[in-house]
């Protein structure tokens, strides 16, 4: 689709939570988010998910269909208990029909095939960061506050591709 185009890119930084991601997935997240306006915090677990995004803002979530203490459709449902629950994308080298129409009809968002494709992921972020904060707008009556800095990192997580284009640890 953006063959010959630039992806879209958020006017204002959009938070996005990466969950449980493999170590290549990393990588490649944080080559193609390098610098722009996307604020990435890694985290390992459902609960460290829901604890980051009771605290800080959160637009889009990535996660694996497994992770250490739960899958996908337990952290969609416990994501579904804030007011304006995050988008929620399944990140997979399975992808299947199957699972994408589950997420789909489970309030899921999307799902992205691993290896990523760097239109792919710039095109779902973008669409599902504008999704939730259309969301966000209908439900605060358009006075949803919008980023204009990015959120300093919690001490232990990692983040990946932000606006500064840092990584803490390893990559």
């Amino acid at each position: 689709m953006y063959a010959n185009a630039t992806p879209p890119e958020p006017d204002h930084f959009c938070p996005v939570l990466a969950v449980n991601l493999l170590e290549d997935e990393r990588k490649s997240l944080a080559s193609i988010l390098f610098g722009s306006k996307w604020l990435v915090t890694e985290v390992q677990t459902c609960q460290e998910a829901i604890d980051l995004s009771s605290s800080q803002p959160v637009r889009v979530v990535l996660c694996e269909p497994q992770m250490p203490d739960g899958t996908w459709d337990t952290l969609l449902e416990k994501m579904h208990e804030a007011v304006v629950p995050p988008a929620l994308v399944v990140v997979s080298r399975l992808a299947d029909e199957r699972l994408w129409v589950e997420v789909l009809n489970l309030g899921g968002y999307d799902v992205l095939l691993t290896p990523f494709d760097r239109s792919e992921v710039l095109r779902v972020l973008f669409l599902a960061c504008m999704a939730n904060q259309r969301q966000a707008d209908r439900t605060s009556g358009g006075q949803t506050p919008r980023l204009i800095a990015g959120p300093s990192v919690p001490h232990g997580l990692k983040s990946l591709g932000a606006a500064g284009g840092f990584f803490e640890g390893e990559l």
